[in-house]
């Protein structure tokens, strides 16, 4: 994981809730763990897999992590993993 994947990573467990985290850079943060990702072409929806984990992600309609739900659910995905920032 590079330096830019630890800032989203820092991002998205900020407190209070960041909502400045571009879905792109989350992607790119998958990308980099070597996660295995499928867009279903009829729903949208954004499938992650990582280490033998799955997350499901809304289809992404908005340039921006849209509400605190969806990063709540993206911190609890990487807490699963074990893969948290260091502080």
């Amino acid at each position: 994981m590079n330096h830019k994947h630890t800032k989203i990573l820092e991002k998205i467990f900020h407190h209070p809730i960041s909502h400045d985290i571009q879905w792109n850079e989350v992607m790119k943060l998958f990308r980099g763990l070597d996660a295995v990702i499928e867009i279903n072409k009829h729903s949208g929806k954004t499938t992650i897999n990582l280490n033998d984990s799955s997350i499901i992600l809304p289809k992404q309609t908005h340039k921006l992590v849209s509400n605190h739900k969806e990063v709540i659910e993206l911190r609890h995905f990487f807490e699963k993993l074990n893969i948290i920032p260091k502080s």
